[in-house]
């Protein structure tokens, strides 16, 4: 028996799904014997000083039987990113006979994601790379379509469009960038091939706030195999006192299996946040929690199709 020095803050010990982030104790070579794979924790403060992001495969014995660094520089009109990445683990698969981890990356210093799956038995990248100009935020691989295959699901943001995304991708036809404003395209690369690409701007009351975005938990995406549905929440920030604020569900959201209809669900301290500015007549009616506001949340929604962005009326 043997240990290992991991430094993590109290939420990752209670939080099983961060753990999961974290930690994956598998058999990567049929031997039934299991292995295992951690990222190494980012942990430097100093400034300018870039750490790379990396994965480590240990054997039981804690000899060390692979490792990778994700060492990609990318570019757009707004900048050069260099290599400073925060891994998180995601989901596994075997396909074609090989288990594969799926994982995303986050640039610590600047707006750049990607997706990404390595070949577990001997830490090597497959070619095919998804970039992002937005964070990543979860990510999930589940057969959506029902053609007996998994799909990947991804939700995060969008730095051109200051929006929160959603997208699918197909297993086996992820390469290339995702679309967003002309500044921000990562160049060099393809645009991705996706299934649907759908954006949730933020709310009147995310812009009364000044937020640039709307807000989106780490894992905080969830598919329902029963309903069929994608399921996420949004979040923003209550003001407490001078500077100080609280973090706040707003909206829950449901996809159906059409990737079209989302059913709407407000969360109970917005509405009452939302509400009384309502009533002051800072923000304009409607009320919160009414079929009138859904409207609105479900009508502001973009879709992408054609090469260009659409309402849900015309998607039909």
């Amino acid at each position: 028996m043997w240990s290992l020095q991991y430094p993590v803050n109290q939420r990752a010990i209670e939080d099983v799904g961060i753990k999961k982030e974290e930690f994956l104790i598998t058999d990567i070579n049929g031997d039934k014997i299991n292995e295992i794979i951690y990222k190494i924790p980012t942990v430097s403060n100093i400034k300018d000083e870039t750490e790379v992001g990396s994965i480590v495969c240990l054997d039981k014995q804690k000899n060390v039987i692979w490792n990778f660094d994700l060492s990609d520089t990318v570019f757009a009109d707004k900048e050069d990113i260099t290599p400073d990445y925060t891994i998180i683990l995601g989901d596994t698969i075997t396909m074609g006979g090989n288990k594969l981890l799926f994982c995303y990356a986050n640039n610590k210093r600047s707006f750049s994601s990607v997706v990404f799956a390595i070949n577990l038995r001997d830490g090597a990248r497959l070619p095919q790379k998804f970039w992002a100009s937005g964070h990543t935020m979860s990510l999930l691989l589940r057969d959506i379509d029902n053609d007996a295959k998994s799909e990947i699901i991804g939700l995060g943001f969008d730095n051109g469009y200051e929006d929160a995304v959603l997208w699918a991708m197909e297993m086996d036809n992820y390469d290339g960038f995702r679309l967003t404003t002309d500044e921000y395209i990562i160049k060099g690369r393809k645009q991705a091939d996706l299934i649907f690409y759908i954006r949730i701007p933020k709310t009147d009351y995310d812009n009364y706030i000044k937020m640039r975005t709307p807000g989106i938990d780490f894992s905080g995406l969830s598919y329902d195999s029963g309903r069929k549905s994608i399921q996420f929440s949004l979040s923003s920030r209550k003001k407490l006192h001078y500077k100080d604020f609280l973090d706040i569900n707003i909206i829950g959201f449901e996809l159906d299996s059409t990737f079209k209809n989302f059913f709407v669900n407000i969360g109970s301290d917005f509405r009452v946040v939302r509400d009384s500015l309502v009533a002051k007549g800072v923000l304009n009616p409607p009320y919160t929690d009414t079929r009138e506001y859904r409207e609105i949340i479900r009508n502001s929604i973009l879709y992408y199709k054609n090469d260009k962005w659409v309402k849900r009326r015309e998607l039909d």
